[in-house]
C-alpha cells in the first residue's frame, strides 16, 4: 500500500493493549485508546486504515465507534474484538458496520490473517474507485469532444459532410453541417438516407466527387 497502514487499538486492558502493540508495531503504525471518548479524539487527528474495538468499553459500547470514529479515503476498516461472543453481539456489530468480527482470546495468526485481509479488502476498494473515476472522466472526455467538435464544425463555413459506406461504391449520407446546407441549398431532412449519387446529381457543374 506503499506507505506504512495505520492501525487504531481500542480496548481499556492495558496489558492487552501492550500485547497487540509489540505484536503489530514493526509492520504498523499503530495508535492506541482505552476508550471511547479517546478513541474518537484520535482518529479526529489521524486518518487511519484499521479499527480494533473492544465491544465493551467502559464509558460506551463498541458498536457505538462504528459510526463515530472518522473515516477518510480508502475507508476506514473496523474489526470488533470480544471475550463475550455470542451469535446476537455478531449480527449486532456486522449490521452496524462492522467489517469482522474476532473473538478473545485470539491467536497471533488469527489477528494478523484478519487485518491483512482488510487491508487487502481496503486495496481492493481503491483499485475499484480509481477504475470508476477513470470510466467516468474518459465517458466525460468522450462526450466533450464530441460536443467540442460539432460546435466547432456546425460553426466553420466550410462545408463538412459526414457519409457512411455501405458497399464498395454506396455512401449514405448521415450529417451535414449548416455550412453546407447553404452552399447546396438543401435541407438535412432532404438529404437524409439518399446516396452520394443521389445527391450530387443535383449539381453536376459546381461539385465534384471523389470516392
Amino acid at each position: 500500500m506503499g506507505e506504512r497502514a495505520k492501525i487504531l487499538i481500542v480496548d481499556d486492558d492495558k496489558e492487552l493493549l501492550q500485547i497487540y502493540y509489540a505484536l503489530l508495531s514493526s509492520d504498523y503504525d499503530v495508535t492506541t485508546a482505552q476508550d471511547g471518548a479517546e478513541a474518537i479524539k484520535k482518529s479526529n487527528e489521524n486518518v487511519f486504515n484499521i479499527a480494533l474495538i473492544d465491544l465493551f468499553l467502559p464509558d460506551v459500547e463498541g458498536t457505538f465507534l462504528l459510526k463515530k470514529l472518522r473515516s477518510g479515503f480508502p475507508k476506514l476498516r473496523k474489526i470488533i474484538i470480544t471475550g463475550q461472543a455470542t451469535v446476537e453481539n455478531a449480527i449486532l456489530a456486522l449490521n452496524q458496520g462492522a467489517d469482522a468480527f474476532i473473538l478473545k482470546p485470539t491467536s497471533p495468526e488469527v489477528l494478523l490473517k484478519t487485518i491483512e485481509e482488510q487491508l487487502q479488502g481496503q486495496q481492493h476498494d481503491i483499485v475499484q474507485i480509481q477504475q470508476k473515476l477513470d470510466d467516468y472522466f474518459d465517458d466525460q472526455l468522450y462526450k466533450n469532444k464530441e460536443i467540442i467538435l460539432a460546435d466547432i464544425i456546425d460553426r466553420v463555413d466550410v462545408a463538412v459532410e459526414v457519409w457512411e459506406r455501405k458497399n464498395e461504391n454506396k455512401f449514405i449520407y448521415v450529417y451535414s453541417n449548416p455550412a453546407t446546407e447553404k452552399i447546396m441549398g438543401v435541407s438535412v431532412d432532404q438529404q437524409r438516407g439518399r446516396t452520394i449519387d443521389e445527391i450530387y446529381s443535383q449539381f453536376p457543374m459546381q461539385i465534384s466527387k471523389n470516392y
